[in-house]
């Protein structure tokens, strides 16, 4: 049901959009905020082959959020004129912009929007990893990058009134920094909680399976490692369970140059499998699943979550395995310390340890862990802390 319009008004531009992102913050911020607040909100991003806006519609979202076409994916100078022109010509239908990251490209755009719109308000999400943090520090004292770094901030002051960060990590780095200073919240990332969700029948569900979900062989998810952790495991240990690997199997540098289908991944697998045939019915590669009830039925029958994860700004997979009730393990990276209240719902491995996830596989597997209370407990920790109707109404203050 639409609620009553409240007289606010969002935009979000996001110009590389995906229809994956609508179940992510890009999409579910501006969704919720209509949905539970009664925003106008609207998504504004340039058509591309894998990203038409008929397919954007197809899943209802344009019920809540209008849905704007900056015309088909150009060169940057091509879509930097397109952005500039929405904004002096539309800049003044929006009470409120919002930009992902900190580019400086995105400083210019908010320029703009501001010079048309000078009451408007203009707000960054971070989206911020560890290694940002380093690149910050590290770069701190070099008079080139700091120089440069004081020009941004110049811009940013005239541009920018809220920059938001989803970690408490990343919040504690940043709250004193000249740069941020007084302009900084930390706002958390969320997912969708059903409300009618049965975790007494998900737990009942579960079935012998470990379970991962992401862009398989991007060496930023290091899938490599849960598979050199399993190979590690007692084989009566492992007897009876097996490894569901869900995604795309993409290329090494997806996220450095984009998608190219990369069978890389599935060869190192079979290469372990040679050496340990006791694993040869063990791992499931289920493709890429976009039937998001499909996706979501696995979830509910993992017992185990394993994210392996060299960074993340936040890992939406996740809460959502945590939700369906998952014991998860993962990686030890500032998102991960905030989803599992720092170890106590789940267990973390510092990066890239594959005898050390191989030890909490092995606690796990062998009975040392009450899975099925640490998923419960788990549930009930997403549901409260990271659910996305609790969180739209901070973002809706904070905005107000």
């Amino acid at each position: 049901m639409q609620l009553q319009f409240n007289g606010k008004r969002l935009l979000t531009l996001f110009p590389r959009l995906k229809p994956v992102l609508l179940r992510k913050d890009v999409g579910l911020i501006p969704f919720s905020l209509a949905s539970e607040c009664g925003w106008k909100s609207s998504l504004a991003f340039f058509e591309s082959n894998d990203c038409p806006q008929e397919q954007l519609a197809e899943d209802c979202y344009d019920r809540f959020v209008t849905l704007v076409s900056l015309g088909s994916y150009g060169g940057r100078l091509a879509n930097a004129l397109r952005i500039f022109r929405f904004f002096m010509t539309r800049g003044k239908q929006f009470d409120v912009v919002n930009f992902y990251h900190d580019a400086v490209k995105d400083l210019f755009y908010a320029l703009v929007y501001k010079l048309f719109n000078p009451r408007g308000k203009v707000w960054f999400k971070l989206d911020m990893s560890h290694l940002e943090l380093q690149y910050i520090a590290a770069n701190r004292q070099r008079f080139l990058p700091g120089l440069a770094r004081r020009l941004k901030y110049q811009l940013s002051r005239v541009a920018v009134d809220l920059y938001t960060t989803e970690t408490s990590q990343v919040f504690r780095a940043l709250a004193d920094d000249y740069y941020y200073k007084g302009r900084l919240r930390q706002i958390r990332n969320g997912i969708v909680c059903p409300e009618e969700t049965d975790i007494e029948r998900l737990m009942n569900g579960k079935e012998n399976i470990i379970l991962t979900v992401g862009n398989l062989g991007a060496a930023a998810k290091n899938n490599e490692l849960l598979i050199d952790a399993v190979a590690l495991l007692d084989p009566t240990l492992v007897n009876g369970w097996q490894v569901y690997l869900v995604g795309p199997l993409v290329n090494a540098d997806f996220y450095e140059t984009g998608f190219r289908e990369s069978d890389h991944f599935r060869k190192y697998v079979n290469t372990v499998i040679e050496r340990h045939p006791h694993l040869a019915e063990t791992f499931v590669f289920t493709g890429n699943i976009s039937d998001r009830s499909r996706l979501d039925d696995i979830y509910g029958k993992a017992r185990i979550f394993c994210l392996t994860s060299r960074y993340e700004s936040f890992g939406f997979v996740l809460p959502e395995a945590m939700f369906s009730g998952a014991y998860v393990i993962a990686s030890d990276l500032p998102p991960m310390r905030d989803l599992t209240d720092n170890g106590r719902l789940g267990a973390l491995f510092p990066v890239g340890c594959a005898q050390k996830l191989a030890a909490l596989l092995t606690e796990a597997l062998s009975g040392r862990v009450d899975l099925e209370t640490q998923g419960k407990a788990a549930h009930l920790f997403i549901m409260e802390k990271f659910n996305w109707r609790n969180i739209v109404r901070e973002i809706d203050h904070l905005l107000s």
